[in-house]
C-alpha cells in the first residue's frame, strides 16, 4: 500500500489536513464535527485507488483515558458523529509527554527517581479502547506518533528537554527553540524508541489505518529543508522497517519554495525549501 503527499492552495491549507491523495482527488462530501475541518484522503494498494474521507480529532487520546476509566462518552459521541457525516478515517494524537496536569496525565514520562523513560498503562489502555471503539464502528485512525508545533502536548521540544535535563517549562523551565531536535541526536534517540513501542504494540490493530511522523514539524533557521528532509527520510525507514504494511506520511504545513517566490511571505517566519521529490519518495515507500 502506498501514500502520496498533499500539496494544497493556500486557500486550502490546513495544518488539520491529511495529507495523502492520489493523482485525482475525489471531492469533499463533508465537514467533521470533531475538528470543523474539511479533510479529503485516499489510500492506494497495487494502483487499485481506494479513497476515503477523513477528519482530524487530536483530543481522542486524553479523553480516551477517561472513556475507559470512567465513562466519558465524548469519544464515543465524537466516533458516532464522524461515522454518521460518512468520514472512515481519523487522524489523531498517538502522543502525550508535556507533564503539565492541564492536560490529564502524559503516555510516557521520565522517571525522577531513575531517569528512564516509562509508560502510563492507563493510557495505553485508553489508546487501546479507542482502537477498538474506532473497529466496531469501522472507522480507523491515522496514528500520529509526535509533535512539532505548537508546544502542547510535549513531542519534540519534550525530547529535547529530556535529552538535555531541562526542567519542564510549565514549572518555569526554558523554551525549547523550534527546530532544536532536529540538532539532538539523542532526543531522536529517544523518539524511535518510542516508535518501536507503539508501532510494535499497536501495528496489527484493524483499526490502525496509518502513521503520521509529526504533527507540524518545523526547523526554524533553515532555510535550505536540509535539516528536516534528512531526518524525514532516516525516520521514514526507520518506520518501515518496523511496519513495512501500513501507510506512511508526515503531517508538514505545506510550505512554499523558490518557485513561488511572490507566495514566501505565506510561510510565516519559517522560509523553508522542501524538495518535494525526497518526500515523495521516501514517505511513499513500502
Amino acid at each position: 500500500m502506498i501514500a502520496t503527499s498533499l500539496k494544497l492552495s493556500s486557500a486550502q491549507r490546513t495544518p488539520s489536513a491529511l495529507r495523502l491523495l492520489p493523482a485525482r482527488v475525489p471531492k469533499p462530501v463533508g465537514r467533521c464535527p470533531a475538528s470543523r475541518t474539511r479533510t479529503v484522503a485516499v489510500s492506494a494498494e497495487r494502483n487499485n485507488i481506494k479513497p476515503f474521507n477523513g477528519c482530524n480529532c487530536y483530543y481522542l487520546l486524553t479523553n480516551s483515558k477517561k472513556g475507559y476509566k470512567d465513562g466519558n462518552d465524548l469519544v464515543l459521541r465524537t466516533l458516532d458523529q464522524i461515522k454518521e457525516v460518512g468520514f472512515t478515517v481519523i487522524r489523531a494524537w498517538a502522543y502525550q509527554d508535556d507533564p503539565d496536569p492541564r492536560h490529564g496525565g502524559t503516555l510516557q514520562y521520565k522517571d525522577p527517581t531513575d531517569g528512564q523513560i516509562k509508560y502510563n498503562q492507563d493510557m495505553l489502555d485508553g489508546l487501546t479502547w479507542l482502537l477498538d471503539e474506532c473497529q466496531k464502528r469501522g472507522l480507523q485512525l491515522m496514528l500520529c506518533l509526535t509533535n512539532g508545533n505548537p508546544a502542547d502536548y510535549g513531542g519534540m521540544r519534550q525530547y529535547v528537554r529530556w535529552s538535555q535535563n531541562l526542567q519542564n517549562q510549565y514549572e518555569g523551565g526554558p523554551d525549547v527553540p523550534n527546530g532544536a531536535f532536529f540538532d539532538d541526536q539523542k532526543a531522536q534517540q529517544l523518539y524511535q524508541n518510542y516508535l518501536v513501542t507503539m508501532i510494535n504494540k499497536y501495528k496489527n490493530h484493524p483499526a490502525v489505518h496509518s502513521w503520521d511522523l509529526a504533527n507540524e514539524p518545523r526547523c526554524k533557521g533553515d532555510a535550505t529543508g536540509n535539516k528536516m528532509n534528512r531526518w524525514i527520510a532516516e525516520t521514514a525507514a526507520f518506520v518501515k522497517g518496523l511496519d513495512p504494511v501500513h501507510p506512511l506520511t508526515v503531517g508538514v504545513d505545506g510550505f512554499f519554495g523558490p518557485s513561488s517566490p511572490g507566495q514566501r511571505s505565506c510561510d510565516m517566519t519559517y522560509t523553508i525549501t522542501f524538495t518535494a521529490t525526497l518526500l515523495l519518495q521516501v514517505v511513499i515507500r513500502t
